[in-house]
């Protein structure tokens, strides 16, 4: 028995070892460099990086081995950096490693490589999560070749040449990630190359394509199939074609509850597509300029772009300055539109605040788009409660399993869905202006609202903290308070500055004015009243 009992302890002890006990590898408390860490772990096992910027070799070009490892910062990506000096690369996944092979909370800076800068995967398919890839000045933030990693997370911030994130062959997915201010001779912010990426959830801002025929400001796709979705894509330029998007050589793209504002291109300011595919929905394309030639919003040559349920204003070209050539056009807000189609309108769409081109010295003086001093002033594109745009969409449009909007608010909210890349979702109250009469000659501090909730609103449902907003006098309210609550309703005030108010009016008559206030949800109220005006004199 007592051999026996031995032979079963051996045989625990092997299968406890055999299951494999993790283990904690500390960079620099055990082991000088990461990459001497690496060398020593094991599959399972996590190597935990102290703050502080580490150098030379073995903290740069670091290998990790086809290792199913975590290597991970013990603080944040801010406190936690590595710099290459540039001379080589951060990271290399090159002995196909898959999503058990983790990158955590990291800076990456000054890299300096052929293929990325930062990280260069080659066959592998790596999980990137929280990191800073800064400064690559050759060879791009992340370089994917044959390559699918998963990019959460993540700032890819100036890198150049090859700009912030190149695919070749590969399928990668980037999720929640800020791709701004890199630079390429094409594809400043994204470049893919018979590639099919997955974008999701992402900010693509202030990238460049800088080559004389410098195409894709923000993303470059040759022979490409891209998934993008939930995305803001703004203030990219380039030379040539497709200031935020360009597609070339059978493409295609599937783009939905995007925003694509403030780009600039020759050809295509918003999105240029030859020889491919593009299938618009529920986006917001506006403000876009083609400096020279046609299609500010969107350019589509010897392509297929339908489009359904977007708003397309405001954009900039000598001609066809919002879609050139027209297209399959269904269920969206198109300025100037009168080639018809099913459900289209061409009615200002009514947006919060649009962005605006300022110029660089002074950002409260307006400029034309194409002034060299121009510089793009991000807007907020949500609609107003009386926007056209509200339950105009496609009415027999079906929402995917779990589809949102750009805010993350479910579609759809209404009778139908909105047009454009936001579900409005507001709540009906009214109201009642105190006085019904103003006389801007006369003296006075405050111009009254009052407003009533119903349908069993609490009064910690009202966000007292952000000011109500007035429309068409583009005001906001001194204050907002509560009055209390009665039985199925809750009273709330907020007050107007009267100068400011008058200083809006130039016409004496009624005046309809709209009351914007929001709830602790997430959500907004709004209310309407008619007030009778006597400007200055």
């Amino acid at each position: 028995m007592k051999t026996t009992a031995k032979i079963m302890t051996v045989l625990f002890l092997s299968v406890l070892c055999s299951v494999g006990l993790t283990d904690e590898l500390y960079v620099p408390g055990q082991y000088p460099t990461i990459q001497a860490a690496i060398n020593a772990a094991v599959t399972g096992d996590t190597v935990l990086v102290a703050d502080g910027t580490y150098k030379g070799p073995g903290n740069r070009n670091i290998d990790f081995l086809g290792k199913a490892i975590t290597v991970r910062s013990q603080s944040s990506p801010e406190n936690c950096i590595i710099d290459c000096q540039n001379h080589g690369c951060g990271f290399y996944f090159r002995s196909t490693e898959d999503r058990n092979s983790v990158i955590d909370g990291f800076t990456i800076t000054n890299g300096y490589a052929p293929f990325g800068g930062g990280i260069y995967c080659l066959g592998s398919n790596p999980m990137i999560s929280n990191c800073i890839i800064a400064d690559a000045i050759y060879g791009s933030g992340i370089y994917c070749n044959n390559s699918s990693p998963t990019i959460n997370n993540c700032t890819i911030t100036g890198n150049s040449n090859r700009g912030g994130i190149f695919c070749d062959n590969g399928s990668p997915t980037i999720n929640n990630c800020i791709i701004t201010d890199n630079s390429a001779g094409s594809g400043g912010g994204i470049c893919c190359i018979r590639s099919s990426p997955t974008i999701t959830n992402c900010i693509i801002s202030g990238n460049r394509a800088r080559a004389i025929t410098g195409k894709g400001g923000g993303i470059f796709s040759y022979s490409s199939s891209l998934t993008i979705a939930n995305c803001v894509i703004t203030n990219n330029t380039t030379s040539f074609f497709g200031g935020g998007i360009f597609l070339q050589k059978g493409s295609s793209l599937t783009i939905n509850n995007c925003i694509i504002t403030g780009n600039k291109a020759v050809y295509g300011g918003g999105i240029c597509a030859l020889d491919s595919n593009a299938t618009i929905i529920n986006c917001t394309i506006n403000d876009n300029i083609a400096i020279r030639d046609p299609g500010g919003g969107i350019f589509c040559d010897s392509s297929a772009c339908p489009i359904t349920n977007c708003i397309i204003w405001n954009n900039v070209a000598p001609d066809g300055s919002q879609l050139y050539p027209s297209t399959n056009l269904t269920y969206s807000c198109i300025q100037n539109w009168t080639y018809g189609g099913e459900g289209n309108i061409d009615t200002d769409p009514c947006f919060v605040q649009p962005g605006y081109w300022a110029d660089i010295n002074d950002p409260n003086i307006i400029v034309e788009p194409n002034d060299p001093n121009a510089i793009w002033i991000e807007g907020d594109y949500h609609l107003l409660p009386t926007s056209p745009c509200i339950d105009t969409g496609d009415p027999n449009y079906i929402p995917s399993p779990n589809e949102t909007d750009l805010d993350g608010n479910p579609r759809i909210s209404g009778t139908r869905i909105d047009m454009g890349a936001y579900e409005t979702n507001y709540i009906k109250a009214e109201m009642n202006f105190t006085p019904k009469i103003i006389n801007c000659n006369s003296k006075g501090k405050w111009v009254k609202v009052h407003v009533v909730l119903t349908d069993e609103f609490l009064p910690e449902d009202v966000d007292v903290n952000e000011p109500a907003w007035a429309e068409p006098i583009d005001l906001e309210s001194e204050y907002i308070k509560l009055l209390g609550a009665g039985k199925g309703h809750v009273k709330l005030e907020a007050a107007f500055n009267r100068e400011d108010f008058c200083a809006q009016i130039t016409e004496p008559g009624q005046l309809e004015v709209t009351i914007i206030g929001s709830l602790t949800t997430g959500q907004n109220f709004y209310a309407t009243d008619s007030i009778k005006i006597i400007p200055q004199r």
